[in-house]
Formats: C-alpha cells, structure tokens, sequence
C-alpha cells in the first residue's frame, strides 16, 4: 500500500528532499494547532531527511515516489518534525527536517558569549 500525499492550497511549508528533487508542501505545526485544538488527528510515519526502519512509500502530487519511516524513528538531537503532509482525512505524515546546523551555531553563539562573559569579568 503506498501512501497519497494531498497537495492544499492552505500548506504554509515546503521541504527539499536531499535525495530527491522534487518539493513537498505541508501543514505548519501552528496550522495544525489550529486545525486540531484536540488533536483529534492521526500520524501514521515520517518522510523527509531520516533515517529509521521504512515501512511505507508515499507518491508526492508530481508523482515522485519517497520513503516512509516509523513514526518517532528519527534523531531528536539533529532532526525535528517541522509540520505533517495530510494523506487521507485527519491522517498525516510528519515532515522531519535536519536542524543539527541551527543548532550547532546556536551553541557556538552561547559559547562565545560566556567566554566573552568571562574574560570581562576577570
């Protein structure tokens, strides 16, 4: 069984697969908040750049085929789900996006200021 990504006009996000060239649009998780108050909906995998046990494939709107990996399979310290890509009514695929460089220089930025911090104080 594979999976049919529903294109919306109302998705706010868009993802670049890194093994494929083609652009996934998705509901933002504030759109979703939105949506779903109760969070009366369903996700099923993750697409996006993982890595983790496949389970499924989905088709994108141009057709384009990806993997689908279990839900919650992906590195918490380098990846995050940035939004989710409905297939089916209140069922969704969460979008998992590589933020370890955001976080890298986020780092970097508090490091340079307690050093800073430091040497002032001396």
């Amino acid at each position: 069984m594979y999976y049919h990504i529903i294109n919306r006009e109302e998705y706010k996000g868009k993802i670049v697969l890194n093994h494929c060239d083609y652009v996934i649009r998705y509901y933002t998780k504030k759109q979703i908040r939105n949506l779903y108050p109760n969070k009366n909906y369903k996700v099923v995998g993750e697409i996006g750049n993982t890595s983790g046990s496949k389970i499924n494939s989905a088709y994108t709107t141009e057709d384009k085929v990806t993997d689908v990996f279990c839900k919650g399979s992906y590195n918490r310290i380098l990846d995050q789900s940035v939004g989710f890509a409905e297939i089916e009514d209140n069922i969704y695929l969460a979008i998992v996006k590589n933020v370890f460089i955001i976080r890298f220089l986020i780092l970097m930025i508090m490091l340079i200021i307690l050093v800073a911090v430091i040497y002032y104080i001396q």
